[in-house]
């Protein structure tokens, strides 16, 4: 075997492990929530004791699963898009305070 074939083997197998690693990264970044069968229920994170039923404005599709991009606010019926660093909706509207809802199981 000659030497330059071994460089080029171990080259293909690190580029191999930095495409996997790259791809779990973009995996764990985009956190966006499936759409969960029957109602959709999502509570306030400052209020937690009242639930509301949400309604569904935009899905979208990861990996073959259908996945929820924006629910309407139901304080101003404005849309609420998905926040990662928080997990829970943020209300995009500007006639009242910023809610920050989250999905209930």
């Amino acid at each position: 075997m000659a030497r330059g074939s071994s460089i080029r083997d171990r080259d293909r197998i690190m580029t191999k492990a930095l495409r996997k690693m790259n791809r779990k990264k973009r995996e764990a970044k985009n956190t966006l929530p499936l759409l969960p069968p029957g109602e959709i229920l999502i509570m306030d994170s400052l209020n937690p004791g009242r639930r509301y039923p949400a309604k569904l404005l935009r899905t979208g599709l990861k990996n073959r699963r259908t996945v929820i991009v924006s629910l309407e606010c139901p304080a101003c019926c404005s849309p609420m898009i998905w926040d990662r660093i928080w997990n829970a909706f943020k209300c995009t509207g500007k006639t009242h305070r910023k809610g920050i809802y989250e999905l209930v199981g």
